[in-house]
């Protein structure tokens, strides 16, 4: 695990967005104490450190993270620029969208729209 760089950290500190976790903002959990910050991407076996890539979870919920994958990697996609995404060309991030998307509209019936609207993105 790569910690984060304290530029970014203090980044994230003062972003209003990175202080509640994103499973009680979509209204899946009602978290009650802490936040732990999770990378959910790695690129040639590194975490992904931008800010972009880092998204806040309680630690209830960072324990059970692969049960959410589907949404915390599209939260963190939506909140990546079409410019951010060009770094890491690997990733088919259009078709990931695209994938991510259907998993959260099947299993909790929250599109990218929705999201956007309940997390405060774009």
């Amino acid at each position: 695990m790569r910690p984060i760089p304290k530029k970014l950290r203090s980044e994230l500190a003062c972003d209003p967005f990175m202080s509640r976790c994103i499973l009680s903002a979509s209204g899946i959990h009602h978290c009650c104490k802490g936040i732990e910050w999770h990378h959910p991407w790695t690129y040639n076996k590194k975490q992904i450190n931008e800010r972009w890539s880092i998204v806040p979870l309680c630690p209830e919920m960072h324990k059970k993270e692969r049960l959410y994958r589907p949404l915390i990697e599209l939260v963190s996609i939506l909140r990546a620029t079409p410019e951010e995404l060009e770094k890491y060309p690997a990733f088919d991030w259009e078709q990931r969208k695209q994938y991510t998307e259907y998993q959260c509209l099947a299993t909790w019936n929250l599109d990218s729209k929705a999201l956007q609207s309940l997390m405060g993105l774009k």
